[in-house]
């Protein structure tokens, strides 16, 4: 459109009625101008659907009503880019590193946060409201974001549920996109027993709490000549973060062994574990004395006198008891360690030590009882 531009036009492209004292003309209306104001009035009306009708003197404002009606029927994004694989009717969400709209798809990843449906044609996107560039719809009928081809709708919820809308009619979608109706997996747990080796990542991923715990060290041997020491509980590791194992426990009335403290690596907690109890010496109250009781981890106490650690728990094991003469020290108790992995690696080395041996007896005595074994727990969060 343009502002009349005749010679005989007023200064700023006004029209004049003209002035005969100073000899000035009127303005002259063009041809030009007035097939421009008639152009852009009657492209006003066929835009908004309407059929010109000559002496109808109400198109203009039905027209303009009509598209302010429309307007409030959707939240749409203009002048929109999109990857070069989107179409007409697709499901998109925002890829930020591109600044772009890609192809959203319901694999329970960030590929899910659907925003709204692609006019590719109309450099367009459909937020929210009437979408009627679709066909083949099922009126009334809820369609989600497909699982298995990129940008489709589906009315067949997947696992991932991501609904996109309700179908208005076969053509039109009423668009709502609820990611809230997005299941979240369930975090998985891995619980490694025994051994070294290699933990894998599960695929999708993203967080890792590890909780392990070292070896317990097993209790002294109970008795006089010939009694022995506990084992010492072996280290428990995730990767370069260790948990130590607990001290064995002495023979003929000797010292409970020390808890498992201070192992090496960056973790979130560290909880060293409980000394075990010292051995009764000589015994002259007649009767049968007990050992002294391993040292508890985090995951659990030591049993009675003589008792073995609970395997995997990194329990020490309970010095052995006599007849009538020095019992065994308890063993330590492994420490206990919690790290948290964000942006997980694929794999990490792991070894889970072992609980440590029982003392041997001596005269009159009975053996100790072994440390529990190491664990690692592994629970894994999903995005």
């Amino acid at each position: 459109m343009h502002r009349i531009d005749h010679a005989t036009a007023a200064p700023g492209n006004l029209f004049t009625e003209g002035n005969p004292a100073t000899a000035t003309p009127a303005t002259t209306v063009t041809d030009d101008w007035l097939n421009d104001v008639q152009g852009n009035i009657c492209d006003v009306v066929e835009t908004a659907g309407l059929a010109l009708v000559k002496g109808d003197y109400t198109q203009l404002r039905q027209a303009i009503q009509a598209m302010l009606i429309a307007s409030q029927k959707a939240v749409i994004i203009n002048n929109a880019t999109f990857e070069a694989s989107v179409s007409n009717g697709e499901v998109v969400r925002w890829d930020s590193g591109n600044s772009r709209f890609d192809e959203a798809i319901a694999d329970s990843t960030s590929n899910n946060r659907a925003v709204g449906i692609a006019d590719v044609t109309n450099s367009k996107v459909y937020l929210y409201g009437e979408c009627p560039i679709f066909s083949g719809l099922t009126p009334a009928s809820r369609y989600y974001l497909d699982a298995s081809t990129a940008g489709a709708i589906t009315t067949a919820a997947p696992t991932d549920k991501v609904s996109v809308g309700i179908a208005k009619s076969a053509t039109t979608l009423w668009v709502d996109i609820d990611p809230g109706q997005t299941t979240v997996a369930v975090p998985t747990v891995t619980k490694l027993t025994s051994g070294s080796g290699t933990y894998n990542t599960p695929a999708n991923a993203r967080q890792l709490i590890v909780r392990m715990v070292g070896g317990g060290g097993g209790g002294g041997g109970g008795g006089t000549t010939g009694s022995g020491y506990g084992g010492v509980g072996g280290d428990t590791s995730f990767n370069s973060v260790v948990a130590k194992g607990g001290d064995a426990g002495a023979p003929t009335g000797g010292s409970g062994g020390t808890g498992g403290v201070n192992g090496t690596g960056t973790a979130s907690l560290r909880c060293g574990g409980n000394s075990g109890v010292n051995g009764f010496p000589a015994w002259s109250a007649g009767g049968s004395p007990a050992g002294g009781v391993g040292g508890g981890s985090v995951f659990a106490g030591s049993g009675g006198s003589g008792a073995a650690g609970r395997a995997n728990t990194g329990a020490g094991g309970s010095g052995g008891p006599s007849s009538g003469v020095a019992t065994g020290g308890g063993g330590g108790g492994g420490e206990y360690v919690e790290l948290i992995i964000n942006s997980p690696a694929a794999s990490y080395s792991y070894a889970v030590g072992a609980g440590g041996s029982a003392g041997v007896a001596g005269t009159s005595g009975f053996v100790g009882g072994a440390g529990g074994s190491g664990v690692i727990v592994v629970t894994e969060i999903y995005y």
